[in-house]
């Protein structure tokens, strides 16, 4: 890829090596001169460089990570689920041949994705249905551990009260 003239990284253009700004400046007679001149004060100040582009450097903010928020991790999910569907496509137009499927009693001809998948979605099913019954399950006994562990409010011993004395 070709550099931009106007880019840092450009080599010169001409045919004379560029001078370097750290070696020490050179005289008239072309001897090395023992000190390095001080700044003229009447001169312009020499510009600023321009800063360098960078692309794709948002992801620090003065050098802390950005914040992991709910949008980033949609967007997460939705590029993670449009991979699998494209390879759900893949695998669907791949397995497109019939076979023969028995369960039970029942017996058919199906395309082989559509028996794998109907498995997978059988067992991912099954799972959800177990899955749920389980946190069903804990968040009834949840309350029902935290009333016995916590002593009733009128058990707790009463707490004195400061009787204020006059000086007199």
């Amino acid at each position: 890829m070709a550099v931009p003239p106007d880019h840092p990284d450009h080599p010169p253009t001409s045919g004379a090596a560029a001078p370097d700004p750290v070696a020490a400046p050179v005289t008239d007679a072309g001897a090395v001169a023992a000190e390095p001149t001080a700044p003229d004060p009447a001169a312009p100040a020499p510009a600023a460089p321009a800063p360098a582009r960078t692309f794709g450097s948002g992801h620090k903010r003065r050098g802390r990570p950005v914040p992991r928020t709910r949008t980033g991790t949609a967007w997460a999910g939705i590029i993670a689920a449009v991979v699998l569907l494209i390879l759900l496509i893949v695998f669907i137009a791949q397995n497109a041949h019939p076979v023969d499927v028995s369960f039970l009693m029942l017996h058919g001809r199906f395309p082989l994705a559509v028996a794998l998948l109907a498995a997978v979605a059988g067992g991912a099913l099954i799972t959800v249905v177990i899955g749920s019954l389980r946190m069903l399950q804990l968040r009834r006994a949840v309350p029902r551990r935290s009333r016995v562990a916590a002593p009733p409010a009128a058990a707790a011993p009463p707490v004195p009260e400061k009787k204020e004395q006059s000086q007199a």
